[in-house]
């Protein structure tokens, strides 16, 4: 059976964070990763981790509809690498949020409602949609 070190090492290899290789970031897989590393005494490799974390989720996603390619908080290239978390994070999900599912922000014309019934007109006044 591997160590809890050999699980992670294998971690960091399979998900690109010791290596080349390119993989898909989730953001608590990500973050879980990340204390596990810094209590296996690798604080490097978790340090390597939430910087590509930073640059991959800080972003808009790569297949954006509205091919946005900069930081999610919308700051300039220099600025965003500064403050990559500004605007806040993805989630990592597989698909982009669609028009018309629960919690898509499509800006004040067609809000929809969240599960909460807070609108995102609502919720962006409040911080917590960025809308489109």
């Amino acid at each position: 059976m591997p160590t809890p070190i050999e699980l992670m090492a294998s971690f960091a290899e399979r998900t690109g964070v010791r290596s080349a290789r390119s993989h898909r970031r989730y953001l608590w897989t990500d973050a879980f990763a990340a204390c596990n590393f810094v209590g296996l005494g690798q604080p490097e490799l978790a340090v390597q981790l939430i910087d590509r974390v930073h640059h991959e989720l800080g972003r808009h996603r790569p297949d954006d509809a509205d091919a946005r390619h900069s930081w999610i908080s919308g700051l300039p290239e220099a600025e965003g690498e500064d403050h990559p978390t500004r605007g806040g994070l993805r989630i990592g999900k597989p698909r982009a949020e669609r028009e018309g599912s629960p919690t898509w922000c499509g800006g004040p014309a067609s809000s929809p409602t969240s599960p909460t019934g807070a609108s995102c007109t609502t919720r962006a006044a409040a911080g917590g949609c960025t809308g489109r």
